[in-house]
């Protein structure tokens, strides 16, 4: 990794560098209607490489994570780490929301990582009933 790791909430001027970044992992470009309001993105020496959006619902105490995306190209350290940086951020967002839970859904197999994680915050230990899911593999 060549610089800090900073989540931060995104802004306007991340938009295009965010869908970049989508469409690279997903192969799709998602209209603006589909982002809500809370959105994290990861910044690493001024350039976005990672990104997840929370999506929650009015009295619903359990959010739900996805668009999860991480620049290409990064070794698995790298990815375990803007994870990692992530899921700080949802933290503090579901503190905020005063949320029970947030579900992660992830094409990224080295989540699993953080599942047995030291550190797990209380809620998050049943973290391993929930799964995650993977995009199908395009042929």
């Amino acid at each position: 990794m060549a610089g800090a790791l900073i989540c931060r909430e995104d802004t306007p001027q991340d938009r295009s560098e965010v869908l970049d970044l989508i469409e690279a992992v997903y192969d799709k470009r998602p209209g603006d209607k589909i982002f809500p309001d809370d959105r994290l993105v990861v910044e690493e020496d001024g350039r976005i490489v990672g990104f997840a959006a929370l999506y929650r619902l009015d009295d619903v105490v359990i959010g739900a994570v996805d668009w999860c995306a991480i620049e290409e190209g990064r070794s698995e350290t790298d990815i375990v780490a803007i994870l990692g940086c992530l899921i700080d951020g949802m933290r503090a967002l579901k503190e905020r929301h005063d949320l029970r839970a947030i579900m992660l859904h992830t094409p990224y197999d080295e989540i699993r990582q953080h599942l047995g994680a030291a550190d797990l915050q209380v809620g998050e230990q049943k973290i391993r009933r929930l799964g995650f899911t993977n995009p199908p593999l395009q042929a």
